[in-house]
């Protein structure tokens, strides 16, 4: 069974399914954690979140989204 993934909007928040041109926000924030600094590569970073990507558009997967501040546009 496929599951649609719809946008969800709130009045200071956009939900959305992860993309692949998130891989530099998801890193940046991913990042900004000390414990996480440099634990991996933008490189590996980019495989990893294609490959979550591509399963949930494959498997119709809830797992991973995109949380953007509707003022800014900004991933956070």
């Amino acid at each position: 069974m496929r599951c649609l993934k719809e946008t969800l909007v709130t009045e200071r928040l956009v939900l959305r399914p992860l993309r692949l041109n998130d891989v530099e926000s998801y890193h940046r924030v991913i990042d900004e954690d000390p414990k996480n600094a440099g634990a991996i590569s933008l490189a590996q970073r980019r495989d990893l979140v294609h490959s979550y990507v591509q399963n949930d558009m494959l498997n119709g997967a809830l797992g991973w989204w995109a949380i953007v501040l509707r003022s800014s546009n900004c991933f956070i």
